[in-house]
């Protein structure tokens, strides 16, 4: 049977909510289908099936807070956006920060827990002039090898630069200052456990944005472990 009459055949027999985890399982094959013809990874169905109910889940609680998250001007609350990840598992925000006359960029990474707890943060100034790209996979990276300094399993990895993560994940490499990082970037992914990066806007990363930009004033790098920097305090 062709695909487009599955399709309509599943429009007429599920229900709502049934309707939306196929067409999610649909899509996580065919996108890990495209994973192993760009990357060469075989992602295990259990692995497969945890991503898409995860996915799922971010979008119907992303739904809850645009709804129920509304100030009195008629704006979201973007302290509130920020998505957890399931219980057990683990999520890394970065954001990289860049401002004119600088002799250095800012890295900004979180890893938090189900509870939003904190687990490690990092502030570091990077010397050196950098775009906002190349600034964003190296903070990506840092996050990564934060990870890895403290043997953490990260299962998802965020950040607010779609072309970022769009070179991540389909292999694009002809960028020949990002390539080397990239590779090094995939490479930390398989160590530390990483199911998916996704890119999300920036009301949704402002804790990575906070840190990466707090490196202008402070002037030196800070690791918090186990507790939450003041300086994001409010979004947290």
């Amino acid at each position: 049977m062709p695909c487009i009459d599955i399709t309509f055949l599943m429009f007429d027999k599920l229900r709502k909510d049934e309707l939306e985890s196929w067409c999610m399982v649909a899509w996580g094959i065919w996108s890990c289908r495209n994973y192993f013809i760009h990357n060469n990874i075989v992602k295990p169905p259990l692995v497969l099936l945890d991503w898409v109910f995860d996915l799922l889940k971010e979008l119907h609680s992303s739904s809850n807070i645009t709804s129920n998250r509304i100030n009195s001007t008629g704006q979201a609350d973007a302290t509130m956006a920020w998505i957890p990840p399931s219980s057990g598992t683990l999520k890394l925000n970065s954001d990289a920060a860049v401002k004119d006359g600088s002799p250095h960029i800012g890295l900004g990474a979180v890893i938090r827990d189900s509870t939003s707890k904190v687990i490690v943060a990092l502030a570091k100034p990077l010397i050196g002039k950098f775009s906002v790209e190349i600034g964003e996979f190296l903070t990506i990276r840092e996050g990564l090898c934060l990870a890895k300094r403290f043997q953490l399993k990260v299962s998802w990895v965020e950040d607010d630069a779609m072309n970022v993560m769009s070179g991540i994940l389909n292999n694009k490499l002809e960028n020949c200052v990002a390539g080397p990082i990239i590779n090094d970037i995939k490479a930390l992914l398989t160590n530390v456990g990483v199911i998916n990066c996704l890119a999300i806007p920036r009301d949704r990363n402002l804790v990575a944005h906070t840190l990466a930009s707090e490196v202008f004033s402070s002037g030196k790098e800070v690791v918090w472990l186990g507790v939450s920097p003041a300086c994001v305090s409010s979004f947290l």
